[in-house]
Parts: structure tokens; C-alpha cells; sequence
């Protein structure tokens, strides 16, 4: 079989086999896992919190960093990872990511842009935790992504199995 036949053969195959997954790790014991997302631009943020809902997970979302911040301290206990824009014309990613750190210095993000930091971008301190995501990206790619991360976490440690 061509590589190509074979691969969009497993793209058919992947995707319910994907979403059951992720729809399982969605419903950890305590309830469903909780994100917050954080992006500047409404329709990336709107098509973010669309398809984590469709994958059957709660989503928190905010328009800025500074409503992100706001949104995270009154909820903090019950977020279980943040989907967050680096580049907002309100407060940069980073500076959102490391207020956040303070509250809660080992939950998982997932950084979005345009362009991937740069090395020195991003201090070791705030890198813990963290993956990367292109934008602009794909309903399977976040879902993917997310489902990699909650996959390596503890279900002990997810704030949802403590409420």
C-alpha cells in the first residue's frame, strides 16, 4: 500500500480512537477536568473553548491576561491547565504565565503563537509544565496536545479529583 494511502488511513482510524481518549480523560474522578483559556483574539479563543467543550472538558475562558489572571485567582482550585496566547497587547503570555507560577507553580500550560519563543524567552523557572503549540493550529492538535499532558499527569494532582 502507497504511504499516503496508508497514512490518511490511519488519520480516519485515529481520530474517533483519539477523541475517546480524550473524552475519557476529560471525566477524571471529582468531575471534569477544568481549563482556562486565555487568548486575546476572540475567534482563536471561541474555536479553543469550542473544541475542548466538544472533547466534553469545562472551560473557563478570557479575553486578556489581566481577566485571565482574575478569572485564575477566583478559580485557581478547581483549573487543572491553562491554554495560554504568548503574545497579548495587555500583558505578554509570559508575564501572565509567571503571576500564575505564583499561585500554582506546577500546573500545566499550553503556550500558543504565531512563533515559538526563543531561548532565552521562556526562564527555566516558568518552563515547568509547559508545552508549545503553533498557531495557528488544528481541532486535533490541541486535543492531541491535552491529551498527551493529562496523560502524564498524576490523577491525584489534577485540581478537578479535589474538589
Amino acid at each position: 500500500m502507497p504511504d499516503n494511502a496508508e497514512n490518511s488511513y490511519r488519520k480516519r482510524l485515529d481520530t474517533p480512537v483519539l477523541n475517546r481518549c480524550v473524552s475519557q480523560m476529560s471525566k477524571r474522578k471529582g468531575g471534569p477536568v477544568r481549563i482556562l483559556v486565555i487568548d486575546d483574539e476572540e475567534m482563536i479563543r471561541n474555536l479553543a473553548q469550542r473544541i475542548l467543550i466538544r472533547a466534553g472538558f469545562d472551560v473557563l475562558a478570557a479575553e486578556s491576561g489581566q481577566s485571565g489572571l482574575k478569572l485564575f485567582s477566583e478559580n485557581f482550585h478547581q483549573i487543572d491547565l491553562v491554554l495560554l496566547d504568548l503574545t497579548m497587547d495587555d500583558m505578554p503570555g509570559i508575564q501572565t504565565l509567571k503571576r500564575i507560577r505564583e499561585i500554582s507553580p506546577d500546573l500545566p500550560c499550553i503556550i500558543s503563537s504565531g512563533q515559538e519563543p526563543g531561548p532565552n524567552e521562556l526562564p527555566d523557572e516558568l518552563n515547568r509544565n509547559v508545552c508549545f503549540l503553533q498557531k495557528p493550529y488544528r481541532a486535533m492538535q490541541l486535543s492531541e496536545m491535552v491529551s498527551q499532558i493529562l496523560s502524564k499527569i498524576d490523577g491525584s494532582l489534577l485540581r478537578s479529583s479535589q474538589r
